[in-house]
């Protein structure tokens, strides 16, 4: 049976080996149009390059032969800068104090305001004791000073520094800003430390300036 089977497989393969070598008229004929295909494809760039080298050899040969301009800087004088800035300090200057002293004196100046009289009641009439009390004028509030914050961010990964000049930290660490060095790192300060730390690292919190 083993044997049947191996005689089997033999003929088989005799067979295989002799329609591949008696198709090799086949196989030739599709290897010659692939090799056509690339050589025409190879002439033509050869051709594009030779059109383009000639393009440039014209151009270079225009550019060498164009006349060179002489080129001459302009003065303040050409420009009329002195007299642009002899108006601008001067005159409107001098007009901008006029508007405002005019201003000033036509301006109204505001009333003074009428403070309410205490009448005393009088005794027969029992109405004229009920009175409205004048309410107290509103204090004014101080002004509230603005509160500077300082730049800063919040870590969102821990950072552990591998090369000298980094700055590490943890998750959640809050981070003050110094400057930004480029579009991936920053600049900052953390217990005591400065160095730079990666920008995808952090969240930022108060923008620097």
């Amino acid at each position: 049976m083993s044997e049947d089977k191996f005689a089997e497989s033999l003929h088989l393969a005799q067979m295989g080996m002799f329609n591949l070598l008696e198709n090799d008229v086949e196989q030739i004929s599709q290897l010659a149009t692939f090799a056509e295909g690339l050589l025409d494809y190879h002439s033509q760039c050869t051709e594009v390059l030779r059109s383009l080298t000639e393009t440039l050899l014209v151009k270079k040969d225009e550019a060498a032969n164009r006349p060179k301009m002489e080129f001459v800087p302009k003065t303040l004088g050409d420009l009329n800068i002195e007299g642009v800035s002899d108006g601008v300090n001067g005159t409107n200057h001098h007009n901008s104090l006029s508007i405002t002293h005019n201003n000033l004196k036509q301006r109204p100046r505001p009333l003074p305001k009428q403070i309410p009289q205490y009448t005393r009641p009088d005794p027969f009439d029992p109405w004229s004791s009920v009175t409205a009390s004048p309410l107290p004028s509103p204090m004014k509030s101080p002004a509230r000073t603005p509160i500077s914050r300082t730049p800063c961010c919040t870590a969102l990964y821990d950072f552990d520094p591998e090369n000298p000049g980094e700055l590490g930290f943890k998750e959640n660490d809050v981070i003050t800003l110094i400057n930004k060095i480029d579009e991936n790192w920053f600049e900052g300060s953390f217990n005591g430390r400065t160095g730079y730390f990666p920008v995808t690292y952090v969240k930022v919190d108060v923008p620097l300036p």
